[in-house]
């Protein structure tokens, strides 16, 4: 018993050297097929590895692309996702990644929709992050810069403006209202839009997931106030100015500036070729978005064309003697939230153009 009692000494100050061992390195899951999403584990695994530029560097790397999930996991507003986009932001924005940046922000904004009051109270905590700014962003999904959004892009800037509305924490007032100041003229400019392109009568809705049908029920009774609505939708009364129009609605002198090579010309919503790497040799190379009649004989008409790069055009086009004449414009700019900078738009509202 007493060599016993030693060696059980020994051990026991042997152990008390011991230095403590580090926690074991989290495991980076296997890389998932492509259709499949990546969990926050996944991005965590990454940031121990490497840090946030781990991640960063991977996001426009195919296939599979870990973007997608990215995205999809900000936009549902929990506080995991949170602190794992404000990692990224700061990492991208001390690259200088203006681009990702962006994406980023967009996320967050459709994250409003899903969780406001959480947003809200994360972006108290971060001052730095822009809130006005982010919340006017239109954010569509399919990174479309024209800001025609599909049916659920629509919901989601809807239920983003009704959540916010929804918040009553006396704390998140402020931060409440700023972002609300900026919400509710990009729903009603973004509803413009959405009735002359994907919710314009007889579109089918073909663009993204469909909606459920308690989430059309939740859009259509938005619809149904907005086309009784004025100053969203053409008047159709022979007042000027008018608009926005339709391809149908326009003559096809008008639109001489716009088509492609092919004399095709696409609707807002499309489909349409915007690359140079074509798909589909049946699709158009180019489509309409703004167009406004401010009097019998003149037109402003923004448009598209696809190629190695998209280009925007705005052109008033005005009937002569000689037939139709185009001069190219420059585009409208708007204030997008208080606080923040103009930007183009190629969506003014047509009430506002004069046709000087």
């Amino acid at each position: 018993m007493r060599y016993l009692g030693r060696i059980l000494i020994v051990l026991a100050l042997a152990g008390c050297g011991r230095r403590a061992q580090p926690p074991p390195a989290p495991h980076r899951p296997p890389v998932p097929p492509a259709e499949e999403h990546y969990d926050i584990g996944f991005y965590r695994a990454l940031i121990y590895e490497g840090g946030p530029a781990a991640i960063l560097d991977r996001l426009y790397v195919a296939p599979p692309s870990i973007f997608p999930s990215l995205m999809d996991g900000i936009s549902s507003g929990t506080p995991v996702w949170l602190d794992l986009y404000q990692e990224l932001r700061r990492e991208a924005d001390r690259q200088g990644a203006v681009g990702t940046i962006g994406q980023l922000d967009e996320a967050l904004a459709r994250a409003l929709a899903a969780n406001a009051e959480g947003v809200l109270r994360f972006a108290r905590a971060h001052p730095a992050i822009p809130m006005a700014a982010i919340c006017s962003r239109t954010a569509p999904v399919d990174q479309d810069r024209a800001d025609v959004v599909d049916a659920r892009g629509m919901l989601g800037m809807i239920r983003r403006q009704r959540t916010l509305e929804r918040v009553t924490d006396r704390t998140l007032v402020g931060p409440r209202d700023v972002c609300l100041e900026a919400v509710r003229p990009l729903v009603r400019r973004q509803l413009r839009i959405y009735l002359v392109s994907h919710g314009a009568p007889g579109v089918p809705d073909s663009a993204g997931a469909p909606l459920s049908e308690p989430e059309r029920r939740e859009l259509d009774a938005e619809l149904v106030s907005a086309r009784r609505d004025g100053a969203l939708r053409a008047r159709l009364d022979g007042r000027f100015p008018d608009g926005p129009f339709r391809l149908a609605q326009i003559p096809s002198a008008v639109l001489a500036c716009c088509r492609d090579e092919d004399g095709l010309l696409a609707n807002p919503e499309g489909p349409w070729e915007f690359s140079d790497s074509p798909t589909d040799d049946r699709l158009p190379r180019a489509r309409l978005l703004n167009a406004c009649k401010l009097g019998e004989k003149v037109w402003d008409i923004t448009f598209q064309k696809g190629g190695f790069t998209t280009r925007l055009k705005r052109v008033r086009a005005r009937l002569t003697d000689r037939g139709w004449s185009f001069a190219e414009m420059a585009p409208a700019m708007r204030t997008v939230a208080p606080n923040t900078d103009g930007e183009e738009d190629y969506w003014a509202d047509c009430r506002t153009m004069s046709a000087d």
